[in-house]
């Protein structure tokens, strides 16, 4: 959220058309992690994208190995002394009831993580807080969190938290989850976090001096229920902090699904650079996926359904050289996507100010009954620069379904289709080229609006935008549609999730 911060509870036409044919973006080589499973399924190959040889299904892609020698612990003693004598590929099973964790600093292998699980998932429990401080490919698997304290990973490498439940008392303010100092490589994934009514992040990523944790993975976890009362501070996810806003996290968020989380205008806040956002679902949450600090980062095939809930919000975009493409935003009551004006020009600054937007995409998403995709405004001074808006589609009765306002620097209009309802405007406030007014023909297919066969946005998209290899359901674009889907009579493998997809007992 906007404001001052800190971690809680932590001691093609233009300049931006070239920079869409090709420049500066994430690198998807070790963008995310494996976490102590072993291997890093997204080194390489960027797990959970689709196509191209990368994994297409929405199961655990690295399960942990199974536990075939358990160390039985059915005490704080006992737990204490095996974590002492922990080696690599050791398991601890934990028995029912409550645990105290000494700091956890133990250390496994590639390949041979020292796992902590609960012999029975959801019915061990850490009394207090756990804290991993130097540890190194250990996961904790199968914990429920229902005490007034969460986890902290710090100056950790390869730490996983997986299939555990979240929902810690409503007590002081603080991280349920907080990744800190030089840590790098955790992995947290199919877990249940909510509901939560107090101040601070679910899952708070900060850094050391001006560097940001590196290379998290943020996985099949379900987020709900995150109820406002007051203050600031309460984002679902917060990568980064302003002042580490130009450090690379290369961190991952991807395949998660947020339901109900209203405690901050900013669901998703990104205050860091060269990270992903990918194939999440984002269900009747009054907040914003909000690109708030940082450069270079990628949004892609996500989901954002306000079922015209009051306060539900869609992308907001500060900063350099973003790429927003193939998301599908329907039903929220803020701009789809907005390219915020800022009250700063200034370049390679970690500051609190709302950065201008330099040369930034907006590409092959589809909004449908929301207010459209707007370049500039948000009551700031210094316009948009070099950005791109191509190949969108955008189906409204709000004004203006495409528009500038202020005074945006070179922006490029490619390849859009608008399809005013009753109430709606093809007015741009600009010169309205690189708009066309038509009816797509979208059809309701559960959730969403998809293309029929017969509209007029198949095969139709213009310009060469080489990294659009997939649609928002992983499909593969091959002559590209105008939006967000690739017209298919089959489902790709990444339609909007359910709670049954994510989770502890998800696949």
């Amino acid at each position: 959220m906007d404001g001052p911060e800190s971690p809680a509870g932590v001691a093609g036409a233009s300049a931006g058309a070239g920079q869409a044919h090709g420049g500066n973006a994430p690198s998807e080589a070790g963008g995310g992690s494996g976490g102590a499973g072993g291997s890093n399924a997204v080194e390489g190959g960027a797990a959970g994208a689709a196509p191209g040889g990368e994994n297409v299904s929405r199961a655990d892609d690295d399960p942990l190995p199974a536990c075939s020698a358990p160390i039985s612990v059915t005490s704080s003693a006992q737990l204490k002394q095996a974590l002492g004598a922990a080696r690599p590929g050791d398991c601890i099973e934990l028995g029912d009831g409550g645990f105290d964790f000494p700091f956890i600093s133990a250390q496994g292998e590639p390949g041979a993580p020292i796992v902590i699980t609960a012999k029975n998932p959801g019915k061990a429990r850490p009394a207090s807080g756990l804290v991993f401080s130097k540890a190194s490919y250990v996961a904790v698997q199968g914990l429920a969190w229902t005490g007034s304290e969460g986890v902290k990973v710090a100056d950790s490498d390869h730490v996983r938290i997986t299939r555990c439940r979240f929902a810690l008392k409503d007590a002081s303010e603080q991280d349920w989850i907080s990744v800190t100092g030089t840590s790098s490589h955790t992995r947290i994934d199919h877990n249940d976090l909510g509901p939560k009514r107090v101040v601070g992040n679910l899952i708070m990523l900060s850094g050391l001096d001006s560097r940001v944790v590196q290379h998290t993975r943020i996985d099949h976890n379900y987020f709900h229920d995150v109820e406002y009362t007051a203050g600031n501070g309460w984002e679902t996810i917060r990568a980064g902090l302003s002042h580490l806003a130009l450090s690379s996290g290369h961190t991952v968020i991807e395949h998660n699904l947020f339901e109900r989380c209203g405690g901050d205008p900013e669901t998703i806040s990104i205050k860091s650079s060269d990270n992903i956002i990918r194939y999440n679902t984002i269900l009747d949450s009054k907040g914003q996926l909000v690109l708030r600090h940082g450069n270079r980062n990628s949004v892609y095939g996500n989901y954002l359904l306000g079922n015209d809930v009051d306060g539900t919000g869609g992308i907001r975009v500060c900063g350099q050289d973003h790429r927003i493409f193939s998301n599908y935003v329907q039903g929220v009551g803020t701009p789809a996507i907005l390219l915020e004006a800022g009250d700063s020009d200034a370049l390679d600054e970690a500051g609190t100010a709302h950065y201008r937007v330099y040369r930034t995409t907006v590409a092959f998403n589809t909004v449908v009954s929301a207010r459209g995709i707007q370049v500039g405004g948000g009551g700031h001074d210094f316009s948009p620069v070099d950005s791109v808006v191509a190949n969108n589609l955008v189906q409204a009765s709000a004004a203006n379904l495409i528009v500038e306002l202020g005074s945006p620097v070179n922006t490029s209009f490619i390849g859009n289709i608008v399809h005013p309802l009753e109430g709606g405007t093809t007015d741009m406030g600009g010169p309205g080229v690189g708009v066309t007014a038509l009816d797509p023909g979208l059809l309701r297919n559960g959730l969403i609006f998809t293309l029929s066969a017969t509209s007029p946005a198949i095969d139709k998209a213009d310009g060469i935008f080489e990294y659009v290899s997939a649609d928002v359901a992983g499909r593969a674009r091959r002559l590209p549609d105008v939006g967000a889907e690739e017209y298919s009579a089959t489902q790709g493998p990444f339609p909007p999730l359910s709670a049954a997809e994510v989770g502890p007992s998800s696949p």
